[in-house]
């Protein structure tokens, strides 16, 4: 999937998300409910694409019969992505594969903390293996407004 077809499915589930759910994002619920019902925004889009491969799932803590770890700072961590858009089993171990899609992280009210913590894991996600995830994507929430950040794979 290219980029602008997935910034465009981006973009429709959030505006789609804002729109409807703005209740969720004024009264502090957490952020676990957010993503869970954002995902439901973006596979309702997903399902307007023909021939859309991937899964979406919420906190989705396994690389394959394993926890998904991640190396950050010098320490293997085990981490769970807020939303993952992914193949179920697969990986991209040979790095030219899509069968990790998106890998997205989201915050209310983000600190700079908050954002160092998620742009490293983001960017594991894209460049460890076995994940080489194709896209990141970092959502801060503030009030029913949003500041996205895309990631890109090189290669």
């Amino acid at each position: 999937m290219l980029f602008d077809e997935i910034k465009k499915l981006v973009l429709t589930a959030l505006n789609n998300f804002i729109e409807n759910e703005s209740y969720l994002l004024l009264n502090n619920v957490h952020e676990g409910t957010i993503a869970a019902q954002f995902a439901k925004y973006l596979s309702n889009e997903s399902n307007r694409i023909p021939n859309f491969r991937w899964d979406i799932d919420c906190e989705y803590n396994k690389n394959i019969d394993l926890p998904k770890e991640l190396f950050i700072n010098g320490s293997h961590v085990i981490v769970r992505p807020d939303i993952i858009i992914h193949v179920r089993g697969q990986n991209n171990n040979n790095y030219n594969t899509d069968n990790n899609l998106l890998v997205v992280e989201i915050k209310k009210k983000a600190t700079a903390s908050d954002r160092e913590h998620d742009f490293l894991k983001i960017n594991g996600f894209i460049e460890q293996p076995p994940y080489y995830y194709k896209y990141g994507l970092f959502i801060n929430f503030v009030d029913v407004h949003y500041e996205i950040s895309w990631f890109l794979r090189n290669g």
